[in-house]
């Protein structure tokens, strides 16, 4: 009996466009309707008979059913909208950015972060001084150097490498390091990264094994910028995507900018730089999947995408609630 009871009402709450777990309330809107309904019709006959008495009880006669209907077709909206889908947000992350021929990165200072290192390597921690001079040997120790360098953040970079490189189209990188931060009395207060574009490219090269055109301050004195200099980071951005990309006979959107590894200054004019003017943009995740929450295997990219059409019905929302 109480299934019988269930199916009915169930079905009673679809056919009001309603939720099945709004049953209950169906069954009231139902009974509501019947009522008002016969309140209407007495309503309306009196009215056609003749002058009618308008007093609160006849009001609530007439009234009754189109409120009821009212707040029927309110509730039927509202069960309407849960089931469609979620409104697509403006700014969205996305795995498996589309590969590009060209791609920008910053190269960070290097830090060995030791809970990374293998087993047999603990208790060692790398700086930059530390792998130039395992660089700098007769025979480099490359499986030595690799374990540092995979537990560093150089990795990060490496990483968004590879991701293109597997796809079979990236042949130019493009190296923004940074340049050393000056203290009193003309001393170095803070060394830049851009002592180790060398090693980088190396790195790439003899350790890894891939082969892609690097292009750093060493051939092109502007990809050196100051750590905290907005302006800076975006005219350099700017230009591979307008001169240095074009001149190597890549297509300004067949590049892609990865954000991560620089100052937060340095994101923001990269981001800046990209976002003005529609350019691909990428992060590369170091411990769990953005768009899951899983925990990573290594650092893997994902494309920051822009719906446009999203975004300038937010930006005509925001004009009109400012100009009221």
């Amino acid at each position: 009996m109480r299934r019988l009871i269930r199916a009915l009402t169930d079905g009673l709450a679809l056919l009001l466009g309603l939720s099945p777990n709004q049953r209950l309330l169906a069954v009231v809107l139902a009974a509501a309707g019947v009522v008002t309904l016969n309140w209407f019709s007495n309503a309306t006959l009196v009215l056609l008979e003749g002058p009618a008495r308008w007093n609160s009880q006849f009001w609530v006669a007439l009234l009754g059913l189109p409120a009821v209907l009212l707040a029927f077709l309110v509730l039927a909206w509202q069960a309407w909208r849960r089931t469609q889908p979620t409104v697509a947000q403006p700014v969205m992350a996305a795995a498996r950015p589309v590969p590009g021929q060209g791609l920008i990165v910053f190269l960070s200072t290097f830090n060995t972060f030791e809970p990374k290192l293998p087993p047999e390597r603990r208790g060692e921690r790398w700086k930059g001084d530390e792998l130039l001079a395992a660089l700098a040997a007769d025979r480099p120790d490359w499986p030595r150097i690799l374990d540092h360098v995979m537990a560093s953040n150089m990795q990060t970079p490496l990483e968004a490498i590879r991701y293109h490189l597997e796809a079979g189209t990236l042949h130019h990188v493009w190296v923004l390091a940074t340049s050393d931060i000056p203290g009193e009395g003309g001393k170095v207060a803070r060394a830049g990264s851009h002592r180790l574009a060398g090693a980088f490219e190396r790195i790439l090269r003899e350790g890894m094994g891939w082969h892609v055109s690097v292009h750093d301050h060493r051939t092109q004195a502007e990809l050196i910028v100051p750590p905290y200099d907005v302006q800076k980071v975006f005219t350099v951005v700017d230009r591979i995507y307008r001169e240095e990309a074009p001149r190597e006979g890549v297509r300004p959107d067949d590049v892609i900018a990865d954000v991560t590894g620089g100052t937060v200054t340095m994101t923001a004019g990269m981001l800046l730089a990209c976002a003005l003017f529609s350019r691909k943009v990428q992060f590369t995740a170091a411990e769990n999947d953005p768009t899951q929450g899983k925990p990573l295997e290594r650092p893997t990219p994902y494309a920051i995408q822009v719906d446009e059409a999203v975004l300038r019905r937010l930006m005509l929302r925001h004009l009109a609630a400012v100009e009221v």
